[in-house]
């Protein structure tokens, strides 16, 4: 961390400009792997109660509408999850700046429908390939089993596209800590100002 930059959460007084910054950095993870946002942990509750989370990409970011997207298997346990619970929560962590972001919000599942056909088609091949393994995720195999890759040669993507799901977080704010060597900083912010202006600075 640069010690000498300026926090990321300041001016404290300026909503807007605080906003307009965490929505660019959402915004630019989307298509940047080297970006930590990237890569979110996605917690939810397993059927039993048991608190579950799981690391995940994130494909897509709506910040008008406060909306995140993610991919996933559909033959994966966290979709009976998800339908015994629609509540779920994702945590943004980027080690460089010391800022976390928290995002709780209504989660739903699109599978087979107009939001999956526009998500697949703009996979790349090796992408798409990774939905067409026979072995659904979380499934025990035999200890000596190979592990089950995708197919090498070309990639039945009727059957790939069957196990594909998008995973949709609706969320209204976010609550944002960042630890500066100024002082750390922690708010609640509202993600679109048109619906919902959040804004409380609260104790980090």
């Amino acid at each position: 961390m640069d010690e000498t930059a300026p926090p990321i959460l300041d001016p404290m007084t300026d909503s807007e400009a605080i906003r307009s910054k965490l929505n660019a950095m959402l915004l630019a993870a989307v298509g940047d792997p080297a970006h930590p946002f990237h890569w979110p942990i996605f917690a939810s509750l397993g059927v039993d109660g048991t608190p579950e989370c799981r690391m995940m990409v994130l494909r897509d970011y709506d910040a008008e509408r406060g909306e995140f997207f993610l991919h996933t298997d559909h033959r994966s346990a966290k979709m009976e999850d998800i339908d015994a619970n629609e509540l779920s929560s994702l945590y943004f962590y980027d080690a460089s700046l010391r800022l976390q972001i928290r995002v709780a919000g209504i989660t739903d599942v699109h599978h087979r429908n107009e939001v999956t056909r526009k998500h697949f088609a703009a996979l790349p091949e090796h992408a798409k390939a990774m939905y067409g393994v026979r072995t659904p995720p979380g499934k025990e195999i035999d200890i000596d089993a190979p592990f089950d890759v995708p197919p090498t040669g070309p990639v039945n993507l009727d059957s790939a596209y069957q196990n594909f799901a998008v995973v949709r977080v609706t969320s209204a704010s976010a609550d944002v800590l960042e630890l500066h060597p100024t002082g750390h900083r922690r708010i609640v912010i509202s993600l679109d100002s048109v619906e919902l202006d959040l804004f409380k600075r609260i104790a980090p």
